[in-house]
């Protein structure tokens, strides 16, 4: 039904009700109301045999779990478990790597908990599965706590009085510095005192346009930056050796 004979229609109605105020305005809202509640929706007259505004389909390309191209290249899956019953959380490393031994709230267990820690090394070519355990044990005290100035830890919980194992994890630190017992030689030019910074794969005018504050402390402390060398392959070490073996310059004649 077009404007044209609503229009119509509400002319037609203040001829019949003349000056009736009250009368007329009820009219009028009804009338509008009519108007906006049978007037079509233009979604309504849209084609949707092809797609539509609401549906709930995903049209961004989804990789494959195993590529046709690749499967034959792959060896080696990574084993997902999900077990049915998990470790109990005996010991937890904080944000700044202190520990904690402490019960699990609401959890029973058969007996108290005695737990140990230990340092350990090794790993290293060409024993690379061999674990060193350094020092003796020690005991965690319960719901403490605890700095350990390790690198690398071993943590084992055992029942009280039944002796079996309950919980066994590594854990890793960064230890606070040692003090130096022996004071360090000044720099000169028979003994360099150098820090080194690379970042890898990165331009030189990117680094100054992201990394203002670290060129900032750069320049502060004296760095001096290379301005000869270009990238020689694609692994960093090729692109170092011939910066750190290279020939070292007096400095006047650095410049």
């Amino acid at each position: 039904m077009s404007n044209q004979l609503y229009e119509l229609r509400i002319k037609m109605v203040f001829v019949i009700f003349g000056s009736n105020r009250r009368t007329l305005c009820l009219v009028v809202l009804v009338a509008c109301f009519i108007l906006f509640a049978t007037r079509q929706n233009p979604l309504d007259q849209m084609d949707y045999s092809q797609s539509h505004p609401l549906e709930n389909q995903c049209r961004f390309p989804v990789l494959q779990p195993e590529e046709p191209d690749l499967s034959k290249y792959v060896r080696h899956y990574r084993a997902i478990r999900c077990p049915a019953t998990y470790p109990i959380p005996l010991v937890t490393q904080l944000r700044n790597g202190q520990i904690l031994f402490g019960k699990p709230h609401r959890n029973k267990l058969e007996e108290e908990v005695d737990c140990y820690t230990r340092e350990i090394s090794g790993t290293l070519k060409p024993s690379v599965r061999k674990v060193v355990e350094l020092g003796d044990w020690l005991e965690l005290p319960p719901n403490k706590r605890v700095s350990l100035q390790w690198h690398q830890f071993v943590v084992k919980c055992y029942y009280s009085m039944s002796r079996k194992l309950l919980f066994h994890d590594v854990f890793t630190n960064i230890p606070d510095a040692k003090p130096q017992y022996f004071p360090q030689n000044n720099a000169n030019t028979s003994n360099y005192s150098i820090s080194i910074f690379i970042i890898d794969s990165a331009a030189k005018s990117q680094f100054y346009r992201h990394m203002p504050l670290t060129l900032k402390f750069m320049e502060e402390n004296d760095f001096q930056v290379f301005q000869g060398y270009t990238k020689i392959g694609d692994n960093s070490a090729i692109n170092l050796l011939a910066l750190l073996a290279g020939m070292i310059y007096e400095p006047e004649e650095r410049g």
